[in-house]
C-alpha cells in the first residue's frame, strides 16, 4: 500500500499530496506549448491501425516513430489509491 503524505485542511478533512508535486512545481512550458494552435481531430478506431507489440524490433519500430512526433498523447489510468480532494475522515 502506498501512503501519501497529506495535510490537514480543517479538523472534518484532509488534503493528500499530488504525486508529481515536485515534478509539476519545476516544469517549464516551452514557448510552442504556450502558442494557440488549431485543434487536430483524432481518427476513428476503424481508421487507425492497431498493431501487438511483443517483438524487440517493434518496440524499435515504435519508438522512431514517436520520435518522429511533435507531441504525442498518453493516457494514463486514474488510481484509486490517490485522492487529491478533501474526504471526511
Amino acid at each position: 500500500m502506498i501512503t501519501l503524505p497529506y495535510f490537514k485542511l480543517c479538523s472534518n478533512f484532509r488534503q493528500y499530496s499530488h504525486p508529481y508535486e515536485f515534478e509539476i512545481e519545476k516544469w517549464t512550458p516551452s514557448d510552442g506549448l504556450l502558442c494557440s494552435k488549431e485543434p487536430i481531430t483524432y481518427l476513428s478506431l476503424q481508421e487507425v491501425p492497431l498493431v501487438h507489440v511483443d517483438q524487440p524490433s517493434q518496440v524499435e519500430e515504435l519508438l522512431a516513430d514517436l520520435r518522429e512526433a511533435d507531441e504525442i498523447a498518453i493516457d494514463l489510468e486514474v488510481r484509486k489509491t490517490f485522492h487529491y480532494l478533501p474526504k471526511p475522515f
